[in-house]
């Protein structure tokens, strides 16, 4: 049984590791080699916290110790990158890490720009699944002011889990819809619809296709369905952004994929994305 005091300590203790960890694993990624320390090292928490933790409290607990410490590795990796100028910089990335409104990587919104920019042009609306508080959805819509973005969330957190690979529990990520609006209330391209995916697509023209659609629902039910509903409805050339892809926290996103299969062109990006283009 671990007691919190103990859980106090291994929180501090691998808290001290991040920052050498991070710049390791971010070392690696810039010049292209295999990452595998920074997997094994997520990896390795995951399985000496999952022996020590037993009970059903304790998982919940284990859960969210997990998901702190990948956070802070990847929040010092960043940090690196902007501070160092390593890789690709970009204003509109800038402004939305700066502002701290989303879970998602300064290399992964620098993905989401390129994958917007080669997406202009091509026709169909935008759409996001997983808002939480509106950061990845503002780069959206700043990036493509005259296209018409669809925000697809609960706006109330995640449902229960469906899945035995769930890993988040209800009511987590919990960001209203007001919150979000007021956030991009200066965009006027915007259009919400909220609920239970896919059961929202229903507030959709059924002729309406896409050009990109950026997907963080984290579950693998969620991950599925709108992988069965955006693909079909992607135009020629048209891409998805599958975020949390092979992250050790969300498993259900790489097995739905899996599951889904028939993606002719696709590949895995770091941090943690998969791009799909449609032929």
């Amino acid at each position: 049984m671990l007691t919190w005091k103990r859980i106090h300590f291994l929180q501090i203790h691998i808290a001290g590791w991040s920052s050498p960890v991070a710049r390791q694993a971010h070392n690696l990624k810039v010049v292209g080699s295999n990452p595998t320390p920074a997997t094994h090292f997520e990896a390795w928490i995951f399985h000496a916290v999952g022996h020590t933790l037993t009970s059903r409290e304790e998982s919940g607990m284990k859960n969210k110790l997990l998901r702190r410490v990948c956070q802070k590795l990847n929040r010092c990796a960043n940090t690196l990158s902007v501070r160092r100028g390593l890789g690709i910089r970009d204003s509109l990335a800038d402004i939305i890490y700066k502002e701290n409104r989303s879970e998602t990587s300064y290399r992964d919104l620098i993905n989401i720009r390129r994958a917007l920019n080669k997406t202009i042009g091509l026709g169909g609306d935008l759409a996001e699944l997983g808002v939480y508080r509106g950061g990845t959805a503002k780069l959206i819509a700043l990036s493509c002011p005259s296209v018409t973005l669809h925000l697809f969330d609960t706006f109330s957190g995640f449902p229960a889990k469906m899945h035995k690979l769930d890993t988040i529990g209800i009511g987590m990520y919990a960001v209203g819809l007001e919150a979000v609006q007021e956030y991009l209330s200066d965009f006027s391209n915007i259009v919400y619809h909220k609920g239970l995916f896919p059961q929202t697509t229903k507030d959709v023209a059924p002729e309406c296709q896409y050009s990109f659609a950026n997907l963080d629902a984290d579950h693998y039910q969620v991950t599925f369905d709108a992988l069965a509903y955006f693909y079909p409805r992607l135009v020629s050339h048209g891409m998805i952004m599958l975020h949390d892809y092979g992250y050790v926290l969300t498993p259900g996103v790489k097995q739905a994929v899996v599951d889904f299969g028939g993606f002719p062109l696709c590949t895995e990006l770091f941090d943690h994305q998969l791009l799909i283009v449609k032929p």
